[in-house]
């Protein structure tokens, strides 16, 4: 029984330890919180440790790349007598790096995980920090060579190299085994007392601009020094003189170009001088020399006035002195081309200005002469159209009013078509001798235009052109036109004189009345003569005045039976018989022609007295009338005769 409680003690005893851990299923959360930690303290040192072993291979590398750079640096320096300056050791490039100092590779100049064929440098300049942990920079040498220079004559004298040590947190140096030694400041300098600032003037000697200066002084003992520079058209100023005493300086000018002048000074006492003091800048403007006045020709074809095909001409252009002139038919040729100057009163012709319309007396041809000044050369174009020559008073005139190849003489002037010339053409041109200007500036011509009794066109400026057209096609008008030249630059200019030519449209005479119609009243107590008006030129007015009469012929001096005058002021249409005492020609009434054309008169007895067998005579006369000038033309008294039956 003793045996069998034993065992029943024992398995009881193992069946309880069995409860227990049934009861037990996991860790408690103390036990727990003990596992994290102790997980926690050897990971940590763990990771520190793995840290600081990579900390320390780094600083190992830096050490070693910092070591490499300063040796070959050294190596640089016992071939160069020279360190490279800043900028060429922290070039981005480490091959050109590499190439410069006579490495084999780049490995100590690029990052230690950088990408395979890798050429960026990761030398900086400055303090090394985490991110530029190894740099160049200099130790004593802070010339801008050294710190900035990147040209191959940029050097330095000494360096250090910086690298940051992460194992300690601190920064190691590298020394250069040369270094740059300080200069000993020199001794302060005494103060000089500067001199006031001079000035300067300019004028101009010969072809020079002359800048001259004015004295001023320094203290006693000291030496007063001065010095110029000069420019031109406000360019780019020359360098200063060599200090010295000249009183002046001066630089070539040309006409129009405008110079400046500086003079600077300074006191010297040995080795020591003021500050320098300058003038402000004195300008000088060449002037230009005036151009010559531009001698001008108003050029156009001339022709008579009783025959509008025939024009003035050099017969067969010639060029010997003793060429006849002529009248030709018009063929725009350059025989038939003329230029006159209303101020050397010359007529030539275009294609040789040399030679000169010539009177070579009362009666004999004119010919072309040479030009030489002389009065038989020289004409007066007159408003009537005359050219009359200044030696004699005699007028141009076309022998005869005769055709083509009729020779122009010398002769009484007698108001005749054959003495009145004009140019023909619509426009006109006026042609001048280029003139010159100086060296360096620029010609320009500038015209005005006159009309006479009408606005000046006022000055406008048509460039370097010499020559100019004008519409010219009203009668009744001179056409003058004004040249002048001008020569500038952007500082200053200079005109010449006036040049002018005129040419005077004259009126032309009118024709004869054509196309004449008689007609009798119905009941035969009046009748009326009807005829087609000549033409007048452009810029002018068409009148006629008329009269008629019944009886023997007015111009014969025989008796008139009644005058049929036109000196009723109400015009042409009911004028009433007058006495043959009326006197003809008496306060003549000028009357417009009808819009047709026609012009026109007729009559009427007032007691309607019918008279028969009696000629009836009527005539007429035309004038042409500028109504701004004032210039006419009366042409001849032209007539018919009807028997009144």
């Amino acid at each position: 029984m003793q045996i069998v409680a034993k065992y029943n003690d024992k398995a009881y005893a193992c069946t309880n330890m069995q409860n227990k851990m049934l009861h037990k299923q996991g860790f408690t959360v103390v036990e727990l919180i003990v596992v994290i930690v102790v997980i926690g303290i050897i990971t940590a040192a763990t990771t520190f440790a793995y840290n600081s072993v990579r900390q320390q291979s780094r600083d190992s590398q830096r050490t070693a790349s910092a070591t490499l750079i300063a040796e070959n640096l050294e190596k640089y320096y016992d071939k160069n007598g020279e360190y490279p300056s800043v900028p060429k050791i922290t070039n981005t490039n480490a091959t050109t790096v590499k190439t410069l100092l006579g490495m084999d590779d780049v490995d100590s100049l690029i990052a230690p995980n950088a990408t395979l064929g890798s050429t960026t440098n990761i030398w900086k300049t400055g303090t090394p920090t985490s991110t530029s942990p190894l740099t160049y920079s200099t130790n004593n040498d802070s010339s801008p060579s050294c710190l900035t220079g990147s040209a191959a004559t940029d050097v330095c004298a000494d360096y250090k190299i910086q690298y940051l040590k992460e194992s300690t947190n601190t920064t190691e140096t590298l020394y250069s085994r040369h270094t740059a030694v300080a200069a000993t400041p020199p001794p302060a300098a005494p103060t000089i007392t500067a001199p006031a600032a001079p000035t300067v003037t300019i004028a101009l000697n010969g072809n020079n601009a002359v800048g001259t200066r004015s004295d001023t002084s320094c203290r006693p003992g000291a030496q007063l020094l001065y010095a110029f520079r000069s420019r031109a058209n406000d360019g780019t100023w020359s360098s200063y003189t060599t200090w010295g005493n000249a009183t002046s300086a001066s630089q070539a000018s040309q006409e129009g170009n405008k110079y400046g002048f500086q003079v600077k000074a300074k006191c010297v006492e040995g080795d020591y001088s003021s500050a320098e003091v300058a003038s402000t800048e004195a300008t000088y403007i060449r002037p230009i020399t005036a151009p010559a006045t531009p001698n001008i020709y108003a050029t156009a074809s001339i022709r008579p006035n009783y025959n509008g095909g025939l024009c003035m001409d050099a017969n067969g252009a010639g060029n010997t002195n003793g060429t006849l002139v002529q009248v030709y038919t018009c063929n725009g040729t350059a025989a038939q081309d003329w230029a006159y100057n209303s101020n050397d009163k010359t007529i030539r012709p275009t294609y040789n200005m040399n030679l000169c319309i010539s009177n070579q007396g009362s009666g004999a041809q004119v010919v072309l002469w040479t030009c030489d000044g002389a009065t038989a050369r020289q004409w007066n174009y007159d408003v009537r159209g005359y050219f009359v020559s200044v030696s004699n008073g005699q007028c141009m005139d076309a022998a005869n009013w005769g055709g083509s190849g009729t020779p122009i003489n010398a002769w009484n002037c007698n108001n005749a078509t054959a003495q009145i010339w004009n140019p023909s053409d619509s426009q006109t041109a006026w042609t001048w001798n280029n003139v010159t200007c100086a060296s360096g500036t620029t010609l320009e011509y500038k015209v005005n235009y006159q009309t006479t009794n009408l606005a000046d066109s006022g000055w406008s400026t048509i460039g370097t052109t010499n020559r100019i057209v004008r519409t010219t096609d009203s009668q009744g008008y001179t056409y003058t036109t004004q040249v002048q030249a001008r020569c500038y630059t952007g500082y200053t200019s200079t005109s010449s004189g006036t040049g002018q030519a005129s040419i005077n449209k004259a009126v032309l005479r009118p024709g004869a009345a054509t196309g004449w119609a008689f007609g009798v009243w119905g009941a035969r107590d009046g009748w009326g003569w009807s005829w087609d008006s000549p033409a007048c030129g452009t810029g002018t007015n068409r009148t006629y005045i008329e009269e008629s009469w019944m009886g023997t012929d007015n111009n014969g001096g025989g008796s008139i039976e009644y005058w049929l005058s036109p000196r009723n002021p109400n015009g042409p249409g009911n004028i009433w018989w007058y006495t043959a005492n009326s006197t003809s020609g008496a306060n003549y009434i000028w009357y417009a022609p009808y819009s047709n054309g026609r012009g026109e008169t007729y009559v009427g007895h007032p007691s309607g007295a019918v008279m028969y067998g009696l000629n009836v005579t009527a005539r007429t006369q035309y004038r042409c009338n500028n109504p701004v000038t004032g210039r006419e033309a009366i042409g001849d008294w032209t007539q018919t005769v009807m028997n009144y039956t």
